[in-house]
């Protein structure tokens, strides 16, 4: 994936994917964090991705697993008694 076809990826899928995270984690500067993470994951990991699905779905799939990560993380560090 050239730059130009990112960008048009990223304007495309951008909002869409910051409101999904939002309703998920309820924290805006958290959604802004793990949309921009998500986009470069996926880029990052792109030629490895079976294509059975859309893009937004991947991203979505991908910012949702990245999410679910800090909460693990979270809970390791500041353990509930």
């Amino acid at each position: 994936m050239n730059e130009q076809e990112f960008q048009i990826l990223y304007e495309t899928h951008y909002r869409a994917l910051k409101s999904y995270l939002l309703a998920i984690c309820k924290n805006p500067a958290e959604a802004e964090d793990l949309t921009h993470e998500a986009f470069l994951r996926y880029e990052k990991h792109l030629p490895s991705f079976r294509k059975k699905c859309s893009d937004f779905t991947m991203l979505c799939k991908i910012g949702k697993n990245l999410w679910l990560n800090r909460k693990k993380k979270d809970k390791r560090l500041y353990p509930i008694d």
